[in-house]
């Protein structure tokens, strides 16, 4: 995949019962294997994340052999928020097999102002809100991405 760094990775099954959970450098043309053998047939999920990244990844185990569905896949980077001009943002996503991203503007004292889901690019129009910091939350599973942007 790509050169996201070290991720988080985790195994679990389709109950969302935790298998496995460790972490593995990234980088360029870098491959781990895990020892699949001990685990019974059934559906499983596996994720790696980072501060910047998140991925997912149906695999069934059926007789000793490991099928990985290819259109399962499910990958997510880091929002990018552009200002457009004043108090007007725009929020450009890189998602693969991902129809929408949960994104929430929470202000300084933790409340929420917006909450809503963005497809590839979305435009937000702040200048209605009180100046200070606001926090986008945009969410895929169970991973956040948080970034900061000023309303004047």
């Amino acid at each position: 995949q790509l050169n996201v760094g070290e991720l988080d990775v985790e195994l679990k099954d389709k109950e969302g019962v935790l298998i496995y959970t460790g972490s593995i450098k990234g980088g360029e043309n870098v491959a781990t294997q895990f020892n699949l053998n001990a685990l019974p047939n059934g559906e499983y999920i596996l994720n790696c994340s980072n501060n910047n990244f998140w991925s997912s990844q149906k695999l069934a185990i059926a007789n000793g052999n490991v099928e990985i569905n290819e259109n399962s896949y499910q990958e997510v980077l880091a929002p990018k928020i552009e200002t457009l001009d004043i108090n007007r943002f725009e929020v450009i996503t890189a998602n693969k097999n991902m129809a929408d991203l949960g994104v929430s503007i929470v202000n300084r004292a933790g409340e929420v102002v917006y909450t809503g889901y963005l497809s590839y690019a979305n435009r937000f129009n702040l200048s209605h809100l009180p100046s200070g910091e606001y926090a986008f939350e945009f969410t895929v599973a169970d991973k956040s991405f948080t970034q900061y942007v000023k309303v004047k």
